[in-house]
């Protein structure tokens, strides 16, 4: 089964090309222009550097978010009309769990905490146990203030909120220094849909909606 995946919750645009279980390949880049123009292209390079086409896709996966609402409704909007017009299947995957992913090996108390704008995060926390995500605590927005009160004292943090909020954290906590693993990347969609794959279970392409945190009357535009 041909995969195409794609995050755009931050401003890392990120796309990756898998077959089956195996990513075929990938790129994560910073957007230096509107989302809307960027993203097809982006898409088509991925495509043509595996000799594929839209029509041999099998699969769409899709950040759900909860992040940039504007480039979470662009990234939505543009993966709907894909897959509508070839009849494909898609499947919504949360942009923390992609970044939990990105740590290697077993751990405990993990949080993931990425900025909401507005001193509000958006968090949850989870074991990462033989590559499998075991949420503790749901997705949030909160501030950093309620957040720190709920995890426990052993917590190791990841995220782009972490440089935000670095000296709050790190009075209890412990944080993972490298910023690149603060970055959802598509990739890491792989290790969360298997047993959806296998299942056939996909979601509804009217229902399926990225993961807005905020009220809707006061979502943030980004």
């Amino acid at each position: 089964m041909n995969l195409l995946l794609i995050d755009t919750s931050t401003k890392n645009l990120s796309i990756t090309v898998a077959k089956d279980d195996k990513v075929l390949s990938f790129s994560n880049a910073k957007m230096t222009k509107t989302l809307n123009t960027a993203i097809i292209p982006a898409i088509d390079k991925q495509l043509k550097k595996n000799k594929l086409k839209m029509d041999d896709i099998d699969c769409i996966v899709i950040g759900q978010g909860p992040g940039a609402f504007t480039s979470l409704r662009v990234g939505m909007a543009t993966v709907k009309g894909l897959a509508f017009s070839r009849g494909l299947p898609l499947i919504g995957v949360s942009s923390l769990d992609a970044v939990a992913m990105n740590v290697k090996g077993d751990v405990t108390g993990l949080c993931v905490v990425s900025d909401a704008k507005r001193k509000l995060v958006y968090a949850a926390t989870y074991d990462k146990i033989d590559g499998t995500l075991i949420k503790q605590m749901d997705y949030t927005l909160c501030s950093i203030d309620d957040l720190l009160k709920a995890v426990p004292d052993d917590a190791t943090f990841i995220g782009d909120g972490v440089p935000l909020y670095r000296e709050a954290i790190e009075k209890k906590h412990m944080v993972i220094e490298d910023e690149e693993l603060y970055k959802p990347q598509a990739k890491n969609f792989l290790g969360l849909i298997q047993d959806r794959l296998k299942a056939k279970e996909y979601d509804d392409i009217d229902t399926l909606e990225p993961l807005y945190l905020y009220p809707e009357d006061c979502q943030v535009r980004q």
